[in-house]
């Protein structure tokens, strides 16, 4: 994430002012360093099933952050006067959508905090504009968008299978190895 901001910020140069593109690459590497830190904190709880909530809404609030700095870069670059910067930012949603659905999919309302506000900029920046190109790609950019939250409630779901296949699994060799031992000591 953070190299794509800096290749983001790179590129923004172009169509944007250099104070706006600066101030914002800091406002996103620091909104991923607040999220990298948080859940490194977690990872280095001792226990960290008892903490679950109060981190799952940290997580929740990061991704909110992170998804607020990417909205401040579409909305700069979306009120570039250059329809090259309009595509460039349309594509990049996509990609940050994804993005956000895949690593965040594990909580399902981080992925909808971490949207929410891209959504709201393109929205905003767009429908400062009445052209009906606009329009049409505001329609094709949400609906892009819903297709990654509905994405990362199936990734979810996947995992969760998983865990619950491995549960089956392990319970099933317990008792294989349980049988094996009682033959054992039948003989």
């Amino acid at each position: 994430a953070a190299l794509l901001t800096l290749g983001v910020g790179a590129a923004a140069q172009v169509w944007a002012p250099m104070p706006l593109t600066i101030a914002w690459v800091a406002a996103s590497l620091a909104a991923i360093g607040a999220r990298s830190a948080l859940g490194a904190r977690y990872l280095r709880l001792a226990n960290p099933e008892d903490q679950a909530g109060l981190y799952r809404v940290l997580f929740v609030a990061t991704e909110f952050v992170a998804g607020a700095a990417w909205a401040g870069g579409v909305a700069l670059l979306l009120n570039a006067p250059e329809p090259a910067a309009h595509g460039f930012t349309l594509v990049l949603l996509m990609l940050v959508a994804g993005m956000i659905a895949t690593t965040a999919s594990a909580i399902p309302a981080a992925v909808g905090a971490g949207i929410a506000p891209i959504v709201a900029a393109t929205l905003w920046s767009i429908g400062a504009r009445t052209a009906m190109d606009f329009a049409i790609l505001a329609a094709l950019c949400g609906g892009v968008l819903l297709y990654f939250v509905m994405l990362a409630n199936r990734l979810q779901k996947s995992a969760l299978a998983g865990f619950s296949f491995q549960e089956e699994k392990d319970a099933l060799i317990a008792e294989l190895e349980q049988s094996k031992l009682n033959s054992d000591e039948a003989r």
